[in-house]
């Protein structure tokens, strides 16, 4: 019956299939930007199969980009259900070929292949599904161009999911030489924040404070590091068959969870008009505190401080809160509001 279920709905009318047919790589509504993963430089007007290389379609403008990128996972998805409705299909290349080349030359195999990190050669993919703003699991902001080409276009925020950091979105203001104003970038995937442990605060004071914060707390970054450094490495039984790369031995994985999420609970939302970024940020942390501001009223917030630490948010009737699963936590504003930072 499942079997049935899951084939029915890629039928001709079926739920997935309609589901596969609208979805959009990106979608740009008024000045905001929406991709899954993130847009590095060598994403930039790149779409796959276009003729003049990879960044070709940088110099028609995003508009033109955004167009393109649909059109072509649109193609893609037809290509794959016309296979199906005539009932000839390719075999499964096999084992030993899983993700090889002949895993990604069947029809509909040019998205899949874009949706990975690297191509069955080797290459790195021009990806906006599997890059991120995130490094070694910490934010880590949009190259310059990357910023200039949105802002000079009147892009003004960037909204991303993909890799989870800690209890509550990550926001990061940025700016670039040679063009105005500032662009907003959102990573908001919090599908791990169970892991966000809090530990009693070392005794750094905040800036503008001699001494810490009364009952401020930090996550313990080194703490983290050294049981990273620790964990034993594991090599899976065998290397992906056609991935270079992949007999690199793997980092344990984290311990699991009854509830990855635990009870964490963020919604970011936002106005699709005007010139500048409008978000509301508001939810419920790891440790029960709140989240709760308005990115006009918080320009701390997004910021990186000198000290390295990203304020993530400010907290709501004064609560602490989580950061990154590398350390993160709350600290004392110069105005009494709480922030959470991390890094």
């Amino acid at each position: 019956d499942v079997l049935r279920s899951f084939a029915g709905s890629l039928q001709r009318g079926g739920a997935l299939r309609s589901f596969l047919q609208a979805g959009q790589l990106c979608a740009l509504i008024g000045g905001t930007l929406f991709v899954h993963g993130g847009l590095k430089p060598d994403a930039v007007g790149s779409v796959p199969g276009r003729e003049g290389g990879e960044g070709a379609g940088a110099r028609e403008g995003v508009v033109a980009w955004v167009e393109a990128m649909n059109r072509f996972a649109a193609s893609e998805v037809d290509e794959w259900c016309a296979d199906g409705d005539a009932a000839a299909g390719p075999t499964w290349p096999g084992r030993e070929d899983r993700l090889g080349h002949g895993f990604f030359d069947r029809p509909g195999g040019r998205l899949m292949s874009y949706g990975m990190a690297s191509q069955p050669g080797g290459a790195k993919s021009p990806t906006v599904v599997y890059d991120s703003f995130l490094e070694d699991g910490q934010p880590a902001p949009p190259a310059p161009a990357v910023v200039a080409w949105l802002l000079r276009q009147g892009v003004h925020t960037l909204v991303c999911g993909h890799q989870p950091h800690g209890d509550a979105p990550v926001l990061m203001r940025c700016r670039a030489p040679h063009a105005q104003g500032e662009l907003v970038v959102v990573t908001a995937d919090t599908s791990f924040s169970d892991s966000v442990e809090w530990v009693a605060s070392p005794s750094a004071p905040l800036p503008g404070q001699s001494q810490p914060p009364a009952g401020h707390r930090l996550q313990l970054a080194a703490e983290a590091a050294a049981a990273a450094a620790a964990a034993p490495v594991a090599t899976p039984a065998g290397a992906t068959a056609g991935v270079p790369g992949s007999e690199k031995p793997r980092g344990a994985p984290p311990p699991a969870s009854a509830r990855p999420r635990g009870r964490a609970v963020v919604e970011v939302a936002g106005s699709l008009e005007g010139d500048e970024a409008a978000l509301r940020v508001h939810g419920t942390l790891s440790d029960g505190g709140s989240l709760d501001f308005s990115l006009g009223e918080e320009p701390r917030v997004g910021t990186l401080r000198a000290d390295g630490w990203w304020v993530k948010g400010a907290l709501g009737g004064g609560g602490e809160a989580g950061g990154g699963e590398e350390g993160g936590g709350a600290g004392g504003g110069g105005d009494g509001r709480q922030t959470a930072v991390t890094r």
